[in-house]
């Protein structure tokens, strides 16, 4: 479970904000809904402070994202501002979910002996890579959508992997 930090909460705050008169003035249906699912995960997540997997909500944006720039309501409304504010706030979620400065330096120093962590950190960078160009993207077919929501879950399987090395090596360092 990871806490929101008072930037992550700001950006949460200023896309419900720009999402709540959006969600009126649509007419589309399908926009309708993805728009209010959305909209209620981020009110719950902001309320409760803390998010216990950020898979979903990730997943939620990007479907989000996708639905904004297809609607027939994005010609009436500039959902560009809604798009950045989706990938600034993806982005601030995935970082949650990346090594901290301290977990970062204790990978670097086992990697030349340890290639079990060594492969996984490798993973974990290629993953991120191929995130970063999907999420450059400004439209993502269900297929590109499909497999970047598995690079994700992939992307964070790595991380726990690696965490779990991670604890070994701190708990025998104690």
């Amino acid at each position: 479970m990871a806490e929101l930090d008072d930037s992550t909460r700001e950006v949460a705050g200023q896309l419900v904000r720009e999402l709540a008169p959006f969600l009126l003035k649509t007419r589309d249906p399908a926009t309708d809904y993805v728009t209010a699912r959305a909209f209620a995960f981020l009110t719950g997540t902001l309320r409760s402070g803390r998010l216990e997997d950020p898979v979903p909500l990730i997943r939620e944006l990007s479907q989000l994202r996708n639905a904004l720039q297809t609607s027939k309501s994005s010609a009436e409304t500039n959902v560009a501002h809604l798009v950045a504010y989706i990938a600034q706030f993806t982005n601030q979620l995935e970082s949650l979910c990346a090594p901290t400065e301290a977990e970062e330096e204790i990978i670097r120093q086992h990697l030349d002996h340890d290639a079990e962590l060594r492969a996984l950190y490798e993973e974990h960078q290629s993953l991120k890579r191929k995130l970063e160009e999907l999420r450059a993207k400004h439209y993502l077919t269900s297929e590109k959508e499909f497999e970047e929501e598995r690079m994700r879950k992939l992307k964070l399987a790595s991380k726990d992997r690696m965490m779990a090395i991670l604890d070994r090596y701190m708990a025998e360092s104690q």
